[in-house]
């Protein structure tokens, strides 16, 4: 196997969307995470700009034109991506400028969804929530019980004491 092929291999197998872009933004290649990503085939994905997948197309053109001019990277948070189906999504997406020999190749684009990572976030929270509600339940239970232990204890031996049944009934109580 020649290194073009291992390469391809292993970006393909990437869980990283992973994207080639040319000098003109148009994509040159794309792994499988990225058709995972926006549920289209690598055929309707290579006939499109990239930018026009996100909900602010026109922002996202301007970053990748300015990090293709300038060869500084950038990295977007949060951004809204809508795939084939419509559904927006959020995505972490960093762009690089790749170089070789002195020549721009084009644009190295990753993107990361961040509505699993965010959902594991929250799930987290919850369970944190969770684990120390039960803990504060326990905690008061417990000195709850403690008092009353010791007024259960005071009214037997009252009951113990006292030589009529008349207050027997409260003390039951």
């Amino acid at each position: 196997m020649n290194n073009e092929a291992l390469g391809r291999l292993l970006l393909d197998n990437q869980r990283t969307a992973v994207l080639w872009l040319d000098g003109n933004l148009e994509v040159c290649y794309l792994n499988a995470a990225v058709e995972a990503l926006l549920f289209a085939s690598r055929q309707r994905l290579l006939s499109m700009p990239l930018s026009h997948h996100f909900c602010d197309s026109a922002a996202v053109a301007a970053a990748l034109r300015k990090c293709l001019h300038d060869g500084r990277p950038y990295t977007c948070r949060e951004a809204e991506l809508r795939d084939a189906a419509g559904h927006v999504q959020l995505v972490d997406y960093s762009v690089t400028r790749l170089e070789q020999a002195g020549r721009t190749e084009g644009l190295l684009v990753e993107m990361q969804p961040v509505n699993q990572l965010l959902r594991f976030s929250r799930e987290e929270g919850w369970q944190q929530a969770h684990l120390a509600t039960r803990h504060l339940v326990r905690g008061v239970a417990h000195e709850l019980k403690n008092p009353l232990g010791g007024i259960r204890g005071a009214a037997q031996l009252l009951a113990g004491a006292l030589p009529g049944a008349e207050w027997q009934e409260y003390l039951d109580v």
